[in-house]
């Protein structure tokens, strides 16, 4: 994932969530290279607190995450991504365990 201010003004101590489906085991999630700034993991969901995003579209990331998915049923499951905030769109994605 990345993140990205539109807005010409920075922002700062944003909440960066991801869920997951709650069977998977998250297995390691950093930002840039392995094993920088891990998140926390709260249940079926993982956060980052993203300190500052200066503005002008820039970006911030990547937010790495894994987790296994030996646990999991076959099948469709989801997963998103979203910033706590009310200007944001969250951000889903449909993956299939075969």
């Amino acid at each position: 994932m990345l993140v990205r201010n539109h807005g010409k003004d920075p922002v700062s101590n944003l909440k960066l969530y991801a869920s997951f489906p709650a069977d998977a085991k998250v297995v390691g999630c950093w930002v840039g290279v392995e094993g920088l700034s891990p998140c926390s993991v709260e249940g079926s969901r993982i956060c980052w607190t993203v300190p500052r995003v200066a503005g002008g579209k820039t970006t911030a990331g990547p937010f790495v995450s894994m987790f296994g998915t030996s646990t999991l049923k076959p099948g469709k499951f989801d997963v998103k991504s979203w910033i706590d905030a009310p200007w944001v769109i969250p951000q889903e994605v449909t993956l299939e365990k075969k």
